[in-house]
């Protein structure tokens, strides 16, 4: 995914990154993204990992994903209704770790 991005952009991407990739991580089972691309990636993974768990809420992992993966597409206008969807999307991924991390 080569991103082209409006530059206000970053920084909602910045704030997505450190709001979940430690928690998307951890259930991915790798070290958290630093960059978009690695967090869409770890998104899937860890959407497929948690579908695996019987745990709910994988789904909204795998559209958050491929809501990021549209960012590269259209006008800043468009850039940031993307990013509040993917946050909203996102909003779970707090109790999505928690109750991952107790079937460790």
């Amino acid at each position: 995914m080569s991103k082209t991005v409006h530059p206000n952009a970053a920084a909602a991407e910045s704030k997505l990154l450190s709001s979940y990739a430690d928690d998307i991580a951890l259930i991915a089972d790798e070290e958290p993204a630093t960059t978009l691309e690695d967090f869409v990636r770890q998104l899937s993974l860890a959407s497929i990992v948690l579908a695996g768990t019987n745990i709910s809420g994988s789904a909204d992992l795998d559209t958050a994903a491929n809501t990021l993966a549209q960012l590269t597409f259209g006008g800043w206008a468009q850039q940031r209704v993307l990013l509040e969807l993917a946050a909203d999307q996102l909003r779970g991924v707090g109790e999505l770790a928690d109750e991952y991390r107790l079937k460790l």
